[in-house]
C-alpha cells in the first residue's frame, strides 16, 4: 500500500473528518488517546485537507522527535519543520528545561 492511499482512506474516516471539522471552526484542538503513530496520520490527512499552516505541540522532545520523523515520511521531507526549544543553557545541552 503507498502513502497516498493510506492517507486517502484516512482522510474518509469520520473521526479524522470530525478533527478536521474541529479544527475549521475553533483553530485549536486537542486530540488524547492516540496511539502509535495514528496523531501523524492525522496531522498529515488534517494538513493535506487545510494547506495552511499547523503547528504541533508535544509534550517532550523525544515524542516530537518520532512526530516530525512520521510526518516527514508521511508528507515530505521539505514540507515539515521542528522547532526545538528556544532556551537553552551554554554546556548544558543534556539538561532538561522544566518550562
Amino acid at each position: 500500500m503507498d502513502v497516498k492511499e493510506l492517507l486517502k482512506i484516512y482522510s474518509e474516516d469520520s473521526f479524522v473528518l470530525n478533527v478536521n471539522d474541529k479544527i475549521k471552526t475553533s483553530n485549536i484542538t486537542q486530540i488524547k488517546g492516540l496511539t502509535g503513530s495514528l496523531d501523524a496520520v492525522i496531522a498529515a490527512t488534517v494538513s493535506q485537507q487545510q494547506p495552511e499552516h499547523h503547528v504541533y505541540v508535544l509534550p517532550d522532545k523525544e515524542d516530537a522527535s518520532y512526530f516530525y520523523n512520521d510526518l516527514q515520511n508521511l508528507l515530505g521531507e521539505d514540507t515539515v519543520f521542528l522547532f526545538p526549544m528556544s532556551y537553552k543553557k551554554p554546556y548544558q545541552y543534556e539538561e532538561f528545561d522544566n518550562a
